[in-house]
Protein backbone atom coordinates (compact mmCIF):
# COMPACT_ATOMS: atom_id res chain seq x y z
CA UNK A 1 0.00 0.00 0.00
CA UNK A 2 1.21 3.27 -0.93
CA UNK A 3 1.41 5.76 1.98
CA UNK A 4 3.54 8.52 0.67
CA UNK A 5 3.70 10.81 -2.47
CA UNK A 6 5.39 13.52 -3.85
CA UNK A 7 4.82 17.13 -3.91
CA UNK A 8 3.11 17.30 -7.53
CA UNK A 9 1.30 13.82 -7.18
CA UNK A 10 -0.35 15.27 -3.73
CA UNK A 11 -1.02 18.93 -5.54
CA UNK A 12 -2.98 16.98 -8.37
CA UNK A 13 -4.84 14.74 -5.81
CA UNK A 14 -5.85 17.78 -4.06
CA UNK A 15 -7.69 19.15 -7.14
CA UNK A 16 -9.61 15.87 -7.36
CA UNK A 17 -10.08 15.38 -3.43
CA UNK A 18 -11.61 19.59 -3.51
CA UNK A 19 -13.97 17.62 -6.90
CA UNK A 20 -14.89 14.99 -4.96
CA UNK A 21 -15.93 17.25 -1.94
CA UNK A 22 -18.12 19.54 -4.37
CA UNK A 23 -19.32 16.92 -6.69
CA UNK A 24 -19.84 13.68 -5.14
CA UNK A 25 -20.26 14.95 -1.45
CA UNK A 26 -22.51 17.58 -2.52
CA UNK A 27 -20.87 20.18 0.26
CA UNK A 28 -20.73 24.03 0.43
CA UNK A 29 -18.21 25.88 -0.11
CA UNK A 30 -17.57 26.92 3.20
CA UNK A 31 -17.02 23.07 4.08
CA UNK A 32 -14.69 23.01 1.10
CA UNK A 33 -12.69 26.46 2.10
CA UNK A 34 -12.18 24.79 5.65
CA UNK A 35 -10.74 21.15 4.36
CA UNK A 36 -8.30 23.30 2.38
CA UNK A 37 -7.75 25.41 5.74
CA UNK A 38 -7.09 22.02 7.55
CA UNK A 39 -4.85 20.01 5.16
CA UNK A 40 -2.77 23.95 4.43
CA UNK A 41 -2.13 23.44 7.85
CA UNK A 42 -1.60 20.16 7.72
CA UNK A 43 1.12 20.89 5.22
CA UNK A 44 2.45 23.66 6.77
CA UNK A 45 3.13 21.22 9.77
CA UNK A 46 4.95 18.16 7.27
CA UNK A 47 7.23 21.34 5.87
CA UNK A 48 8.48 21.64 9.18
CA UNK A 49 9.75 17.97 10.11
CA UNK A 50 11.19 17.32 6.90
CA UNK A 51 11.98 13.57 8.46
CA UNK A 52 8.62 13.06 8.80
CA UNK A 53 8.30 13.01 4.68
CA UNK A 54 10.91 13.22 2.88
CA UNK A 55 10.04 12.53 -0.28
CA UNK A 56 6.66 15.14 0.12
CA UNK A 57 3.35 14.04 1.96
CA UNK A 58 2.65 11.43 3.95
CA UNK A 59 -0.55 10.57 6.47
CA UNK A 60 -0.32 7.61 9.23
CA UNK A 61 -0.91 7.60 12.74
CA UNK A 62 2.77 9.13 13.85
CA UNK A 63 2.10 11.65 11.48
CA UNK A 64 -1.17 12.93 13.08
CA UNK A 65 -0.17 12.50 16.33
CA UNK A 66 2.66 14.95 15.45
CA UNK A 67 -0.05 17.61 13.86
CA UNK A 68 -1.74 17.36 17.06
CA UNK A 69 1.66 17.99 19.28
CA UNK A 70 1.87 20.54 16.22
CA UNK A 71 -1.24 22.20 16.55
CA UNK A 72 -1.45 22.28 20.50
CA UNK A 73 2.52 24.18 20.33
CA UNK A 74 0.17 26.82 18.04
CA UNK A 75 -2.05 27.68 20.81
CA UNK A 76 -5.29 25.73 19.05
CA UNK A 77 -8.03 24.20 21.44
CA UNK A 78 -9.13 21.03 21.49
CA UNK A 79 -12.34 21.72 19.45
CA UNK A 80 -10.41 23.36 16.93
CA UNK A 81 -7.56 20.44 16.68
CA UNK A 82 -10.34 17.70 16.38
CA UNK A 83 -11.96 20.21 13.53
CA UNK A 84 -8.55 20.28 11.79
CA UNK A 85 -8.20 16.10 12.13
CA UNK A 86 -11.83 16.29 10.80
CA UNK A 87 -10.75 17.59 7.16
CA UNK A 88 -7.15 15.65 6.99
CA UNK A 89 -9.33 12.29 8.00
CA UNK A 90 -11.68 13.37 5.09
CA UNK A 91 -8.61 13.60 2.77
CA UNK A 92 -7.10 10.40 4.18
CA UNK A 93 -10.78 8.13 3.53
CA UNK A 94 -10.31 10.18 0.12
CA UNK A 95 -6.54 8.79 -0.97
CA UNK A 96 -7.63 5.36 0.61
CA UNK A 97 -10.73 4.67 -1.50
CA UNK A 98 -8.93 6.41 -4.59
CA UNK A 99 -5.21 5.84 -3.83
CA UNK A 100 -4.72 2.97 -1.95
CA UNK A 101 -3.76 4.37 0.55
CA UNK A 102 -3.60 2.89 4.30
CA UNK A 103 -6.93 2.40 5.79
CA UNK A 104 -8.05 5.88 7.20
CA UNK A 105 -7.94 5.48 11.55
CA UNK A 106 -9.74 7.85 14.10
CA UNK A 107 -8.26 9.83 16.50
CA UNK A 108 -8.67 7.91 18.81
CA UNK A 109 -7.06 4.80 17.07
CA UNK A 110 -3.76 6.97 15.97
CA UNK A 111 -3.76 6.74 20.09
CA UNK A 112 -4.83 10.85 20.26
CA UNK A 113 -6.42 11.83 23.20
CA UNK A 114 -8.78 14.96 22.93
CA UNK A 115 -9.76 16.54 26.11
CA UNK A 116 -13.54 16.96 26.46
CA UNK A 117 -14.54 20.57 27.79
CA UNK A 118 -18.13 19.35 28.40
CA UNK A 119 -19.19 19.91 31.88
CA UNK A 120 -19.74 16.25 33.66
CA UNK A 121 -23.39 15.59 33.99
CA UNK A 122 -24.00 13.62 37.25
CA UNK A 123 -27.48 12.25 38.56
CA UNK A 124 -29.32 14.09 41.74
CA UNK A 125 -30.59 11.54 44.16
CA UNK A 126 -34.41 11.40 44.39
CA UNK A 127 -35.34 12.94 47.65
CA UNK A 128 -33.29 15.94 46.22
CA UNK A 129 -34.96 15.92 42.84
CA UNK A 130 -38.73 15.70 44.41
CA UNK A 131 -37.67 18.36 46.63
CA UNK A 132 -36.53 20.38 43.91
CA UNK A 133 -39.82 19.80 41.62
CA UNK A 134 -41.94 20.23 44.38
CA UNK A 135 -40.15 23.93 44.39
CA UNK A 136 -41.10 24.22 40.84
CA UNK A 137 -44.34 22.95 41.01
CA UNK A 138 -45.14 25.92 43.91
CA UNK A 139 -44.00 28.71 41.52
CA UNK A 140 -45.54 27.31 39.30
CA UNK A 141 -49.03 27.88 40.90
CA UNK A 142 -47.91 31.56 42.23
CA UNK A 143 -47.73 32.12 38.30
CA UNK A 144 -51.44 31.05 37.45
Amino acid sequence: MQQQNSSDQISDQLVEFYAYLKGVRATTDSTVEAYKHDIDTYLEFLESKPEIAPNGFTISDRTLRGFVTFLRGKGNVESTIQRRLDGVNALWKFLHLEYDFSTPKTARDCGIRLKNKRNPSSSIPRTEYNIFMEAIYDGLRKIK
